[in-house]
């Protein structure tokens, strides 16, 4: 569903109600953690990553060394075209 593009909001919450309630191994959870946080930033993928992360379990430092990485690079990207700054 959100490898498509075509999960709405209103799914994505249902889908995360069920994921939260759920018991994932780590290694899953992490796996989907990087998986999700390669594509492009959505309303859907933001709510998925949410239900994730607030699993609160121990994920290994890969995980979060892609997950911190990619929003920072879409931190600076999105700053860097909203002053009008070209990177090359």
């Amino acid at each position: 569903m959100l490898d498509e593009g075509c999960g709405t909001l209103t799914k994505t919450v249902m889908i995360g109600a069920i994921l939260s309630k759920e018991t994932i191994p780590t290694a899953q959870l992490g796996a989907a953690i990087i998986h999700i946080t390669s594509k492009d930033f959505t309303g859907p993928r933001a709510i998925t990553i949410r239900v994730l992360l607030d699993k609160k379990k121990d994920y290994p430092y890969k995980v979060s060394r892609e997950f911190v990485s990619e929003y920072q690079i879409g931190l600076l990207n999105s700053l860097f075209q909203f002053y009008g700054i070209k990177v090359s």
